[in-house]
């Protein structure tokens, strides 16, 4: 039997959470892999214009709210997603400028994608991203040491779980 000091105590009788989350990424999934060829990258054309519509209407249905993490040329590209996807009253989170490697970034470079993230989501949100997801994963030591609650950067480094 479990420890029930560590079993989680969920809203009513709820027994479970299930978080859902999505990363937005469109072009910059390949274009951070050198990738310039125009059919590739229409690929990534395909979340902001088509699945997205879709995914909002598949959450809207089911009342389940979510969290869309973007990349800041993303959100500069497709302007009336990122404004749909916080009408329908998802968190919005930062996920890079252009899915770069963190792990090969120094920490000013990190902070200033960080800072640009920040300025692209926020006006198109309404409010702050409420995170910060690594692009492709990966951390380097400055993201897992740095204070990002503070500073010009301010947002919240983590893997999320929206209970709503």
């Amino acid at each position: 039997m479990s420890d029930p000091a560590v079993v989680p105590h969920w809203p009513g009788e709820t027994r479970a959470a299930c978080a859902f989350t999505f990363d937005l990424d469109a072009e910059t999934l390949w274009m951070a892999r050198g990738v310039n060829e125009p059919v590739a990258l229409s690929q990534g054309r395909f979340g902001p214009v088509e699945a997205v519509p879709r995914i909002l209407s598949l959450l809207d249905k089911a009342e389940v709210r979510a969290s869309f993490f973007i990349p800041a040329w993303t959100a500069m590209h497709y302007p009336d997603t990122v404004r749909a996807i916080a009408a329908a009253g998802h968190d919005i989170g930062c996920h890079g400028d252009e899915h770069e490697r963190v792990s090969d970034l120094d920490p000013k470079q990190e902070e200033a994608i960080l800072s640009r993230s920040l300025e692209a989501l926020t006006p198109l949100a309404g409010q702050r991203p409420v995170g910060w997801r690594a692009p492709a994963w990966q951390l380097s030591s400055s993201s897992v040491s740095q204070d990002w609650s503070t500073g010009p950067g301010a947002c919240r480094l983590r893997w999320p779980v929206n209970i709503k």
